[in-house]
């Protein structure tokens, strides 16, 4: 039996500034921040928006899409956060001012989320 074992190492967490949308843009000019955890997410905005999303209630998150009439496009900056939590809007979509929807997905899938 050895003296020790190691034990892998969980991804750090990660926090980006940006803006929150709920079905409609809540916040503007990077007032909100989006917090990714091994167990949460937290998206905190101004006048007292804060949700808490644990990761088991996390369904998928995924690149936002933009849509106007019949034609949809990825938007570059922000991703879409589908969940089963009571109480917290079911459209949530955060836009980060610094970087890429690929770039947040990354770090969301090593933390274990559910991403396509």
């Amino acid at each position: 039996m050895p003296l020790f074992h190691s034990r892998r190492s969980s991804p750090a967490a990660a926090s980006w500034r940006g803006d929150m949308h709920m079905d409609r843009l809540i916040t503007k000019n990077n007032t909100a921040t989006l917090r990714a955890e091994a167990g949460q997410l937290v998206l905190d905005g101004p006048r007292g928006r804060h949700f808490v999303l644990p990761r088991a209630e996390v369904t998928e998150v995924r690149q936002a899409v933009a849509r106007f009439w019949r034609w949809s496009w990825p938007v570059s900056n922000g991703i879409r956060i589908c969940h089963s939590v009571s109480g917290v809007p079911e459209k949530l979509v955060f836009r980060s001012r610094d970087a890429s929807a690929g770039q947040m997905l990354e770090k969301l899938k090593a933390l274990e989320y559910s991403v396509p």
